[in-house]
């Protein structure tokens, strides 16, 4: 029996966990699962919240959700807050780590996602990427 469960776990050791791809739908899969219906407005809030914390993740090395939960991403897009306090109050009773660190970062994506006409927004990764950092890099 030992044997076995030594044998199972050097074949879950070598097994390589790479993160999942993003790209321009990426979000959808998510929208799709939890049924939700959003806005034209909210939606564009909800892809740029999604992307925030996608990268947000991959930069930290930390689980999107740890970053900011599904249910809270989703409750941020449906009423896009004006402030951090406003985000904060959305985030109630527990405000992750990391929005209490990048609150400030997060408005002012989620009000220039607010505010950016569909008609500028393409199906590229690299254009939600510029909106959400117009300064940076693309790498």
């Amino acid at each position: 029996m030992l044997l076995a469960v030594l044998n199972r776990s050097r074949e879950l050791c070598l097994k390589r966990y790479e993160k999942e791809l993003f790209d321009a739908q990426s979000h959808m899969a998510l929208y799709r699962k939890y049924s939700y219906f959003l806005s034209e407005s909210s939606m564009r809030v909800y892809e740029a919240i999604y992307a925030w914390r996608d990268h947000v993740a991959r930069e930290e090395d930390e689980s999107p959700r740890f970053v900011l939960p599904n249910h809270q991403m989703f409750k941020i897009a449906e009423s896009p807050p004006s402030d951090t306090h406003a985000l904060f109050r959305l985030c109630q009773p527990v405000i992750p780590p990391f929005i209490k660190s990048l609150g400030a970062e997060l408005v002012d994506i989620i009000k220039r996602a607010h505010k950016v006409r569909q008609a500028h927004l393409s199906s590229t990764h690299s254009s939600t990427h510029s909106l959400i950092y117009p300064l940076s890099v693309s790498s």
